[in-house]
């Protein structure tokens, strides 16, 4: 379970990588990293906030849960353009299927 807080930027963001449907946005402020997720029209909230790492590997579990969910609720998205994967010590780019 991950600890949700409403987003307020505190630089320039940068989007890292989303998931299918952007429910999940892995994103940057300077060296600071998090994930966002959006809970109405124009509103925000964040986790995961620190560095690249841990940011990347809550996005990663929160954007495979997110696909698992819609599968079993038979919502069909379109395949995912390449993006990062989590491997031991950083990341590698692999196409996604």
């Amino acid at each position: 379970m991950y600890i949700w807080e409403s987003h307020s930027p505190q630089r320039l963001r940068h989007v890292k990588e989303a998931s299918c449907c952007e429910a999940y946005i892995l994103c940057s402020e300077g060296a600071q990293y998090y994930v966002l997720r959006r809970t109405d029209f124009a509103r925000f909230e964040e986790t995961a906030r620190g560095t690249y790492e841990h940011a990347a590997a809550v996005w990663l579990n929160l954007a495979e849960r997110h696909k698992q969910q819609a599968h079993r609720a038979g919502v069909r998205h379109a395949k995912p353009s390449p993006g990062p994967i989590i491997s031991g010590a950083g990341v590698d780019r692999v196409p996604m299927e």
